[in-house]
């Protein structure tokens, strides 16, 4: 299946597979993989280790090709370019910094290659210094300098030659937390400065959810929902994504009278007279149970039960500082987690063991595809 061109598309992908190997043993590493990449966005393929977005990080860059499909750059076909021939460059997870050479010098390293013009070089080098905020380490060889810094040389030298499109491999990968969570916003501030489209790899959420104008979600070699990290977080289309992305309820509910023109239907949890109206996927017009997908912040416990949507007994309190995650146990035997955001003056202290009442509203329930 073949994306659809936009105005301000960077990059398309159009029903792309990656095959190894041969019959019987034969690993599908992408298969039919279509996606539109915007100019100037930060996009990010989010998902496991072995899902694919490595390979097709790969091969944009040029360093595999297709199977089948093709891949476009600006509207030009880049199939079978190899990647000296793409304007793409890429940050690898290790860096790949010379280890012998100044900040300076592996900067200017690519453009030499392009046989730039000196002074046009050195402006491009001072530029980049200070795009990344390293003038005063520019005489220092790489492998003086700390993990952090040898980051920020490996994006100023990708960054150089003012690529269209930039590949990075989960570059943060090998940082400390304190220090990942800072070059998240440096990423974000460098992808705004430039204009260039940053087409970022990780398998953590939190990366992806910070800096991301959209994200894919890849499962075993399909791209399963793309969406701005709200849509992804709020609103997942199948449960892969919903659990993937943060924390999760799914909780089996009884479907009611189900209005198919409105492709609405009410629900019911355990014996509760109480009943929600859900929007319902076209799949499920004619079950008569289902999973209900609820975010854990969407929900309020107290210590009555009346008109609650759901009862359980408290198992087990959390505390992460800013919030505290209660979980519990349903009478149908199910396990629900709340989280309730901490404040000072608090007076909500239930002990383990309690029957507490779950209360949430009907825009916090969503019936999923799968």
């Amino acid at each position: 299946m073949k994306t659809m061109r936009e105005a301000d598309d960077a990059v398309q992908v159009e029903g792309v597979g990656k095959y190894f190997g041969g019959e019987p043993n034969i690993v599908k590493a992408l298969d039919n993989v279509s996606v539109n990449i915007r100019r100037n966005e930060f996009f990010t393929l989010l998902g496991p280790s072995g899902c694919g977005k490595t390979t097709l990080l790969r091969l944009i860059a040029g360093f595999e090709s297709p199977t089948f499909g093709n891949i476009l750059l600006d509207d030009q076909d880049i199939t079978h370019l190899p990647p000296f021939r793409r304007s793409v460059n890429t940050v690898f997870q290790n860096y790949a910094l010379f280890p012998h050479l100044t900040v300076a010098e592996n900067i200017s390293f690519g453009l030499e290659m392009l046989n730039k013009p000196k002074d046009e070089i050195d402006q491009t080098v001072n530029e980049m210094l200070a795009l990344v905020h390293m003038e005063e380490l520019k005489d220092r060889r790489t492998d003086q300098i700390s993990g952090g810094q040898q980051q920020r040389v490996a994006l100023a030298r990708a960054l150089a030659p003012k690529p269209d499109v930039l590949l990075l491999d989960e570059p943060l990968s090998a940082l400390d937390y304190k220090l990942r969570r800072g070059m998240q916003i440096e990423l974000k501030r460098l992808q705004l400065e430039t204009g260039i489209t940053f087409i970022f790899v990780t398998h953590d959420q939190e990366e992806a959810l910070t800096m991301s104008d959209r994200i894919a979600v890849m499962s075993n070699g399909h791209i399963l929902q793309v969406g701005s990290p709200d849509e992804i977080y709020y609103k997942p289309t199948k449960r892969f994504v919903a659990d993937f992305i943060g924390e999760s309820n799914f909780i089996e509910a009884k479907i009611g009278k189900i209005d198919k023109r409105k492709k609405e239907a009410t629900i019911r949890f355990e014996d509760k007279k109480k009943s929600f109206t859900v929007r319902l996927p076209e799949n499920k017009m004619n079950d008569k149970k289902t999973a209900v997908f609820i975010r854990p912040e969407h929900t309020r416990l107290k210590t009555t039960t009346k008109g609650a949507a759901m009862t359980g007994k408290l198992t087990d309190r959390i505390f992460f500082g800013t919030d505290t995650n209660y979980h519990l146990l349903l009478e149908n035997g199910e396990p629900f987690i709340v989280r309730s955001q901490n404040t000072i003056h608090s007076s909500f202290n239930p002990a383990i063991g309690d029957k507490l009442g779950i209360f949430l509203e009907e825009d916090a329930l969503q019936v999923l595809e799968d």
